[in-house]
């Protein structure tokens, strides 16, 4: 019988070094139990010992490791927290400060809107139109506030819509020419390479909102010369395309120092406490964010002195829209001899370039003179049928020189004369009545919108398409489907019931007001309306309650008895209009509702998913104050019914 047993044992040299070893004694056994025989060996472990030793210490370092790490994650969660609490706080406060203005601000312009549609003495047109300007500048102001809060906090989505780049351009002209015509030598110019698609796919408002953003920035820090827009193309696959837009200035310029900061937010390139030049530094950084969701890249170029240039890219899908006008004019025409006469070597090239594209042989002159001079020198045989004259230009101006081309007795043709002018006085239009001249445009032009105007004068039929003009208010004609209609005002603030009353009074609608949530769900169950703004911030009960309320007292009623209730049909209503109460409001007959009623949010409320808000509560729409009267006809007339259907 053989016993083993082991152990480990230290051992110290003379040199006083440390050896680890590992003894094993087996003892051998006789029948009685006696030992007989013993073995022993010892085994140096010391190098493995010193390896157990460093992965223990090893394990010992990761389990701190972990240990620290654990903590720093519970550290990060905690900073996470806050983080999130403050920016909570941050979304709150702004929202919370965009209703408190916002509330103030939709009195001040919709008062200045009532009073400018009186009669007013000249100068009390003049004080209300810059009361609603500057209004309008301050709005401006908080929406860059509020874009750039929902930038921050990621809830800024893109939109992938089909839409006519030209109507874009034609609105940003709208914007940037008004701000540039309030200066005397400043002309603003569009050229657009004819490669770019018309039809694209992306978000055209922001698009807007980014070259108007731009081209204002353009117009405020150049005194005169020209600021010129552009697009071309970069990149075309099949279903996509990569557009570069830039936006050249003759103005003042920048340092790199300056560059190097224009796009922080809230910062401005000239910092100083008596600077010339205002604005929140806000507008660069908010392009910026919308390039990048864009999927592309901006960029500057610029010298002190010398002007800037922005530029920037964008990738859209194609439009699937297949109409595309091509501007070429009957055989007879082909080849017109055309003169352009303009003092700005750019707005001449953009012009050639244009009209060439038409198949027309151009010819160039920089002042009325040269104009002049060139079309007594014309070929007799070969005369000029064409001129596109400027208006202002240094000595003999536009209108003069028509003039002298009009009247001239040796002339065997006398051209048609189309006026181009980047500034749309009222005086200049009834000159080039008065002396015949066959077009009038107002610069910048597109090629749509030259080639319609030279058809015209040179009397070719054209196609009934305009280039779109200043937003304005819709006519009483084209409200007079939804006149008569029956509206639940439910808003807590008297000024504003006031504003909103009388817009739509103006309109032909019959309105009656509730002071808050539960005074509009009880006057929603006692009568019948085509339609309900409802407020959401009021005392009592909220708007999003309200709806809820009205929503549910909908749904139950209507599964009461759908045999009596659900074969109404709400034109009822429509018939009924002309059954006008005293004060306008509608009969109380208790009937159940003949279909869900349109409600539709006006409110101050304009962050980042307060609309979703409205829609998650049952609200068919959402208009923002300050109440813009175009937007908020447009979404009645989506939901009311109009009476002749």
């Amino acid at each position: 019988e053989i016993d083993n047993y082991a152990l480990d044992k230290r051992f110290i040299r003379k040199d006083g070094e440390i050896v680890y070893t590992n003894l094993t004694v087996a003892c051998i056994r006789a029948e009685t139990g006696d030992v007989r025989n013993v073995l022993a060996s010892f085994q140096d472990i010391t190098d493995r010992k010193k390896m157990d030793d460093d992965l223990h210490e090893r394990i010992k370092d990761l389990d701190e490791a972990q240990s620290a790490m654990l903590n720093m994650m519970e550290d990060l969660d905690e900073e996470k927290a806050k983080a999130e609490e403050a920016t909570r706080a941050k979304s709150d406060f702004l929202a919370n400060m965009s209703h408190e203005i916002r509330t103030p601000m939709n009195a001040v312009i919709g008062m200045a809107h009532l009073a400018l549609k009186t009669e007013l003495t000249p100068k009390q047109q003049d004080y209300l139109s810059k009361i609603q300007s500057s209004a309008n500048s301050l709005l401006g102001i908080i929406n860059d506030i509020l874009d750039f809060s929902k930038i921050e906090a990621g809830k800024l989505d893109m939109e992938a819509v089909e839409f006519d780049l030209l109507e874009t351009l034609d609105n940003v002209a709208n914007v940037i020419t008004v701000k540039a015509q309030e200066k005397e030598n400043l002309e603003v110019l569009f050229y657009l390479d004819p490669q770019v698609p018309n039809f694209l796919v992306g978000d055209s408002l922001r698009l807007n909102q980014i070259l108007v953003n731009l081209g204002n920035n353009a117009v405020k820090f150049t005194e005169q010369g020209e600021i010129v827009l552009s697009a071309k193309v970069i990149e075309r696959l099949d279903e996509k395309v990569t557009l570069q837009f830039s936006v050249r200035d003759t103005g003042i310029g920048m340092t790199d120092e300056q560059q190097d900061k224009l796009f922080q937010a809230f910062s401005q390139a000239d910092t100083s406490t008596t600077r010339k030049y205002g604005g929140t530094g806000l507008g660069l950084t908010i392009s910026r964010r919308l390039v990048n969701l864009m999927g592309g890249e901006i960029w500057t170029e610029s010298e002190a002195g010398q002007g800037t240039t922005f530029n920037f890219t964008a990738d859209f899908g194609l439009g699937k829209e297949t109409v595309k006008r091509h501007f070429e004019p009957a055989p007879d025409l082909r080849g017109l001899k055309v003169l352009v006469v303009d003092d700005n070597a750019t707005s001449r090239e953009i012009l050639q370039d244009i009209l060439e594209s038409f198949t027309f042989e151009v010819y160039l002159s920089a002042s009325g003179t040269e104009g002049l001079e060139e079309i007594e020198r014309a070929d007799r045989d070969n005369p000029f049928e064409l001129v596109i004259m400027d208006w202002k230009m240094p000595g003999m101006d536009g209108i003069e020189a028509s003039r002298r081309i009009k009247s001239h007795p040796e002339l065997t043709k006398i051209p048609a004369i189309v006026l181009v002018t980047a500034y749309g006085r009222e005086e200049v239009m009834r000159q080039a009545d008065e002396i015949g001249l066959d077009g009038f445009l107002l610069k910048p032009v597109n090629s749509s919108v030259l080639f319609d105007a030279i058809m015209q004068a040179l009397g070719q039929e054209v196609q009934d398409v305009h280039r779109a003009g200043p937003k304005r208010e819709r006519s009483n004609e084209e409200l007079s489907a939804i006149a008569g209609a029956r509206v639940l005002l439910v808003e807590d603030n008297q000024i504003n019931q006031q504003v909103a009353q009388e817009i739509l009074q103006g309109a032909g609608l019959i309105v009656t007001v509730a002071n808050n949530g539960q005074e509009g769900v009880d006057a929603a169950k006692q009568n019948q309306y085509d339609a309900i703004l409802m407020d959401i911030q009021m005392p009592v009960m909220d708007g999003y309650t309200a709806t809820r309320e009205i929503r549910r007292w909908e749904s139950v009623s209507a599964n009461a008895d759908t045999d009596v209730w659900g074969t109404e049909d709400r034109g009822q209503r429509t018939e009924d209009r002309e059954q006008k109460t005293d004060g306008g409001t509608p009969t109380s007959n208790l009937q159940p509702p003949t279909s869900n009623i349109p409600i539709i949010a006006m409110t101050a409320h304009a962050m980042a998913g307060d609309e979703q808000k409205s829609l998650q509560a049952g609200m068919n729409g959402h208009v923002t104050k300050p109440i813009d009267p175009d937007q908020l006809f447009a979404t009645l007339q989506k939901w009311i019914k109009p009476v002749a259907e």
